[in-house]
């Protein structure tokens, strides 16, 4: 599982993904929207960042981490998951972990 990192508090930064089928091609999003959830263990999910369709042909997407979005991250891991939404079929992609670190 792939594990990327993020200090607690920042903002303004993004994250970038490369989604891909099955048999690692390109996941194309054309008409797709996409959210990202994270949930900390033992709590409720809750949608975070702001999800931009970067490259629909190659699959990459980006999701910008806001203020507000930063106050709900608290020091912590994360599961984190895609949600991919055309209108008539919503898919998640494989869970990634997030690790909040405490700022210094």
């Amino acid at each position: 599982m792939k594990t990327i990192e993020a200090v607690q508090g920042e903002y303004g930064y993004w994250f970038e993904f490369t989604l891909k089928n099955a048999d690692r091609t390109a996941y194309t999003l054309s008409g797709e929207t996409i959210t990202m959830r994270v949930a900390k263990e033992g709590e409720s999910g809750a949608q975070v960042g702001t999800a931009t369709i970067y490259d629909a042909a190659n699959g990459i997407v980006h999701v910008t981490i806001t203020s507000s979005d930063a106050a709900v991250l608290t020091e912590g891991q994360y599961q984190v998951q895609l949600w991919i939404d055309n209108g008539t079929k919503k898919v998640a992609t494989k869970p990634i972990t997030l690790r909040v670190l405490e700022a210094v």
